[in-house]
């Protein structure tokens, strides 16, 4: 079983029926995830897994398939999945006192080659597309013919709606049907998107109108811009003659 909903709310704990798995996507876009229990404390972000006692602690490169693989073995269940802003919880019961430590060690251990391969192939094709993503999940977009890097999000009023922030601060927006109904967790989806680059010439500065009537390009720090919702509006109908 896998879980697909969608869970909103601060601090607020939501059932699901998940046990057994978790959507691999969440792991993939670099969300934070944190479990404890009773014994041991349990802390993945993005694709780095912490357990143990706190005096022998185990940190290591996990891909998703290998986290899958120790929760399909039933190593743990999930009981619960609670949202704050960008920090997904995650609650767990250990069905096996400290197996998921000594599995944890086993997987990454021998998770040889193929794994590396992998994550080689992920930063060649990220490279190839000229974007990359932040552990927390972030999208940056480089420019090529500013040569500078962007960090994007989508508006979360207007739908098709890209925004856009400059290593300066100065923000920008684009809009386009392609971009409705999707999200940037999927880094092949991002790749098609705009891995050509023609994104840079249809982006557009984002103005505010000061109180006389002066347009001034508008401007935001890395923590304003994530934690906007939105800051566009759809045009209003036209007026009834």
């Amino acid at each position: 079983m896998s879980y697909d909903g969608d869970v909103k709310g601060t601090n607020k704990v939501v059932n699901t029926p998940c046990v057994t798995g978790l959507k691999w996507h969440l792991l993939e876009a670099g969300h934070h995830f944190q479990a404890a229990s009773a014994s041991s404390t349990f802390k993945v972000w993005g694709i780095t897994v912490a357990s143990g006692p706190v005096d022998s602690q185990v940190e290591c490169e996990m891909p998703p398939q290998l986290l899958a693989e120790i929760i399909l073995c039933r190593h743990l269940e999930i009981n619960s999945i609670a949202k704050a802003s960008n920090t997904i919880y995650v609650l767990i019961t250990v069905l096996t006192q400290g197996s998921l430590h000594s599995a944890a060690r086993a997987l990454c251990t021998s998770a040889g080659a193929e794994e590396q391969e992998d994550v080689a192939a992920v930063k060649h094709y990220r490279d190839s597309k000229s974007f990359r993503r932040r552990v927390d999940g972030r999208v940056l977009l480089h420019g090529k013919e500013s040569d500078t890097w962007m960090e994007a999000k989508l508006d979360g009023y207007v739908e098709g709606s890209l925004l856009l922030r400059g290593q300066d601060g100065l923000v920008y927006y684009l809009v386009s049907e392609d971009l409705k109904q999707i999200d940037l967790s999927n880094d092949q989806l991002v790749g098609q998107l705009f891995g050509e680059g023609s994104w840079e010439k249809l982006m557009q500065p984002l103005y505010t109108q000061l109180a006389g009537g002066e347009l001034k390009h508008v401007r935001m720090t890395p923590q304003q811009f994530r934690s906007i919702f939105t800051v566009l509006r759809e045009a209003p109908p036209p007026a009834q003659a």
